[in-house]
């Protein structure tokens, strides 16, 4: 249904997004390296990151199943254009956020609060994390952690309109976000502070802003005919 983004484009956001996993998630993935066993220094955060991803993509599969519920609806001119324009908003406010100009894409985040509050104590009861079922846990626990960045994916997610496309869209988010966050969780406790420059997630930011509103009036701008008419297939513009 959303033909551009490809799991490249996903992997990409993920790896564009490390910065803000690094704000949100960074204090978990330290205090995950601390807790570990020492002897399993690469083992065990590799698990949890495992397990996180496996929880980005059952929560693809699920949007991308409630999208294929509505697929006879999204593939009428109506849907197709809310689909446009849902995507759009969503990478125009990870851009903004990565920018640093605004945060309302963390506002979201307050959806998923609820259910956090009931698993924050379950994943406390894994600690210390000395085995890798134990990380497996704690990764699929720290994958439901409230997040606009995540949930800007998974809405995202839906107008793949196939649990297995969408499983595999937020796989690829998550893998994109995993060496940032497996690296911080491997040399937790030392003086080092991953992330990128502020100059570069501006330039990132804008990036997807400015991608973010082409996608949007791609359809009107576009010729039918010429070079730039090759832009149209990729940008799913009938």
């Amino acid at each position: 249904m959303i033909g551009e983004l490809t799991l490249g484009a996903a992997l990409l956001l993920g790896a564009a997004g490390s910065a803000h996993c690094l704000v949100m998630c960074g204090g978990i993935a330290s205090a995950f390296g601390l807790s570990t066993d020492n002897k399993q220094p690469i083992a065990l955060p590799l698990a949890a990151s495992i397990g996180r991803v496996s929880a980005y993509a059952t929560l693809g599969a699920l949007f991308g199943l409630f999208g294929a519920g509505l697929r006879p609806w999204l593939e009428q001119p109506a849907g197709i254009l809310l689909l446009r324009g849902l995507a759009s908003l969503t990478l125009l406010l990870m851009g903004l956020q990565l920018a640093g100009w605004i945060r309302l894409l963390d506002r979201f985040a307050i959806v998923g609060a609820p259910l956090w509050r009931h698993l924050q104590p379950l994943s406390r009861r894994l600690l210390p994390i000395d085995s890798l079922f134990k990380a497996l846990s704690f990764g699929a626990i720290w994958g439901l952690l409230p997040c606009g960045l995540v949930y800007g994916m998974l809405s995202l997610s839906i107008g793949f309109a196939s649990p297995v496309h969408g499983a595999l869209f937020m796989a690829a988010f998550g893998l994109g976000t995993l060496p940032a966050l497996l690296g911080l969780s491997i040399v937790a406790g030392r003086s080092t502070q991953p992330g990128l420059r502020p100059g570069l997630k501006r330039v990132i930011g804008t990036t997807l802003v400015v991608f973010a509103v082409f996608f949007l009036i791609a359809p009107w701008i576009l010729p039918h005919s010429g070079p730039w008419s090759a832009l149209r297939p990729l940008l799913d513009c009938h």
